[in-house]
């Protein structure tokens, strides 16, 4: 009974929490500028995670105050014909600096080094300030499936199977073969796997046919631990095979109802063989 009312939780949260809660927090970084710059920053670490700009430093002695400083910012790049053109900046030392709505890195005592094309030219400066507001994410702008609702999934997956296009759908989700078969994936994972929990919890049932006093305790109660994690991994590649065949659907669906019923059987002939 506690596991059906876990199962049913589970669908719960994998149906419509979850989706919710996922797409709520990649939104904030969606939307979001550079206003993360600091909380990125690790000294001896490469940061890539903005656009475009890679970001190395040393030290940090007091938050937002760095030094050694490395940036290097991608202008343009052609990776048909192998070129690019970026600038390198060193920096002994770097303090991050906001007025008003604009934030930038005061950077003390470097060189800028800039390449284009097969030309390389640099120098040195005193102080210059490195602009950070043209730097977004490299955060997708667009929600992925796990993050969209049921609704719209199904309904996508509808659409697709009759053929119909929908432009409300299409601006969020594209409905074509290749998205479809993560649909599939995604909505049985929502809505069909919690029914492996209470399968797992009938399993555990069989235990009571064996006392903890006999010899063949601990190897009956082990048999049972494996072959919990034998449905376990079999729960998890067959959902892997739902979206490329119906023979993965027929068999994802069929084996747990077959598997559970087979378990109540044994249960219910082998208690009432015990009760006479």
């Amino acid at each position: 009974m506690f596991s059906l009312f876990f199962s049913i939780f589970q669908i719960f949260l994998g149906a419509y929490v979850s989706p919710v809660t996922q797409d709520k927090a990649r939104s904030y970084v969606r939307d979001s500028n550079i206003d993360f710059f600091p909380s990125l920053i690790q000294p001896g670490k490469f940061i890539d995670t903005v656009k475009n700009l890679t970001i190395f430093i040393m030290s940090e002695k007091l938050p937002g105050n760095y030094e050694n400083i490395f940036l290097k910012e991608v202008l343009t790049s052609n990776p048909s014909i192998k070129s690019e053109k970026y600038k390198i900046v060193y920096a002994k030392k770097g303090y991050l600096r906001v007025n008003g709505s604009k934030k930038y890195l005061e950077l003390i005592d470097g060189r800028v080094l800039n390449k284009d094309a097969s030309k390389i030219n640099n120098f040195s400066f005193t102080r210059i300030d490195f602009d950070l507001m043209k730097y977004t994410s490299k955060s997708t702008s667009f929600p992925k499936i796990s993050e969209l609702n049921s609704y719209l999934l199904i309904k996508c997956l509808n659409y697709y199977s009759r053929g119909i296009a929908d432009q409300l759908i299409s601006r969020i989700l594209s409905c074509n073969e290749s998205s479809v078969k993560d649909i599939k994936e995604e909505i049985f994972k929502r809505f069909y796997k919690p029914i492996y929990i209470p399968l797992l919890a009938l399993l555990a049932c069989l235990i009571i046919f064996t006392s903890s006093e006999s010899k063949r305790y601990t190897f009956y109660k082990t048999t049972i631990f494996f072959l919990g994690i034998f449905v376990i991994v079999i729960s998890e590649v067959s959902l892997r095979y739902t979206s490329e065949s119906s023979t993965g659907v027929y068999f994802f669906i069929i084996f747990p109802l077959f598997l559970f019923l087979s378990i109540c059987f044994y249960l219910i002939k082998n208690l009432n063989i015990n009760y006479k």
